[in-house]
């Protein structure tokens, strides 16, 4: 049997305590870099669901105007501000695909500012404008 004399030493080397400080560290660089990623990844999730529901609220918008019925002119929508989601604008522009105006092609283009830069989005759908009572 062994007895521990006071001369026998125990602990971490600082070679072993070293070693693990830097596991350590590539470890946490690692968390904050998969973080960063994270965030960033949401916030351009965030952004195109609102952008695809400001550009359904639109669609919905036309679609139900008492204006948007044959043989009523159709104005195009210039440069204007979102009410119901601050920080994007957009355009709206029609054009008529047959000769009564029945089928109507808008083409729909938002735009808002991410990180100083101007970013846009377009999207184009076919409506079929009603008949007036």
């Amino acid at each position: 049997m062994r007895l521990h004399t006071p001369s026998s030493r125990s602990g971490f080397t600082l070679v072993e305590i070293l070693v693990a400080l830097g596991i350590f560290v590539v470890g946490m660089g690692s968390l904050v870099g998969l973080l960063m990623a994270a965030t960033w990844s949401h916030r351009q999730a965030q952004i195109e669901t609102d952008v695809t529901l400001l550009v359904d609220s639109l669609v919905s918008e036309i679609e139900s105007s008492p204006h948007f019925v044959i043989r009523q002119p159709l104005a195009n929508i210039q440069k204007r501000e979102s009410r119901q989601y601050p920080g994007f604008s957009y355009n709206v522009r029609f054009e008529a695909l047959d000769s009564v105006g029945f089928e109507v092609l808008s083409e729909i283009e938002v735009e808002w500012a991410e990180r100083g830069e101007k970013q846009t989005r377009m999207f184009r759908t076919i409506l079929l404008r009603k008949f007036p009572y």
